[in-house]
């Protein structure tokens, strides 16, 4: 879990071509294909190289949240000292000269974080786990990938144990109707029994070993209308 955020968050792992290539739309980091992410983790060895802290720095210009310790260490010798310097001016101006083990600073229109995992920080904007296992599983018992396509909202969730699972799974997504789509016999029906709060939907789910489910949030419904089971 490099970027910090589980459980109850996905993510994306880039490197410096990707990360030079973002853009930024309404203050989320935008993909060349497209994919949105509200949080940029920094690498935790605190060592970037110039470019990469000078696109950090117009991602923050532009609105993006960026979670991560002060880079310390340029990663290579080139530009000499003159990079060198440009680097260490340009850290101090994003995280302030004397920092503390942890805090939060706005620059530009974003804000940097540090000392906190990317979890907590986005938890602490009020931000609700995409997907959650009511009660108690291990925290390998499950994965899920959460894509959106033409505004329905889909979710892949695999049980990765060789038991049979019944649970109760919460999804960041209300008003609209939940359905269960096998991929194996292409079969789909709406789920019966589930229930919407405060923007989360939750219905029960049982699962073969190693078996998988496709959750699909398809026709607009009352955001206060329940299943019945």
């Amino acid at each position: 879990d490099p970027a910090g955020v589980l459980p109850g968050f996905d993510y994306d792992v880039t490197d410096e071509n990707c990360l030079l290539a973002l853009k930024v739309d309404n203050g989320k980091l935008v993909s060349p294909g497209g994919i949105q992410y509200r949080v940029l983790v920094l690498p935790n060895h605190q060592t970037l190289s110039l470019a990469a802290l000078k696109k950090v720095d117009t991602l923050l210009q532009q609105g993006v949240q960026v979670v991560g310790l002060k880079p310390l260490h340029l990663v290579s010798l080139m530009g000499g000292r003159k990079a060198q310097s440009v680097f260490r001016r340009l850290a101090d101006a994003i995280w302030g000269r004397d920092v503390s083990a942890k805090g939060e600073r706005k620059y530009g229109k974003g804000v940097v974080a540090w000392g906190i995992s990317a979890r907590d920080f986005l938890m602490s904007k009020g931000l609700v786990p995409d997907f959650k296992v009511e009660g108690n599983p291990a925290a390998d018992a499950f994965d899920y990938i959460h894509v959106e396509v033409d505004g329905k909202q889909f979710y892949f969730v695999c049980n990765q144990t060789e038991e049979t699972q019944k649970i109760a799974c919460s999804f960041r997504v209300s008003g609209l109707q939940p359905e269960l789509w096998d991929a194996l016999n292409g079969e789909t029906r709406d789920a019966k029994a589930f229930s919407q709060h405060d923007g989360v939907t939750t219905l029960p789910l049982c699962f073969d070993p190693y078996g998988s489910v496709i959750i699909c949030f398809n026709r607009p419904i009352s955001d206060t209308a329940h299943g019945e089971t």
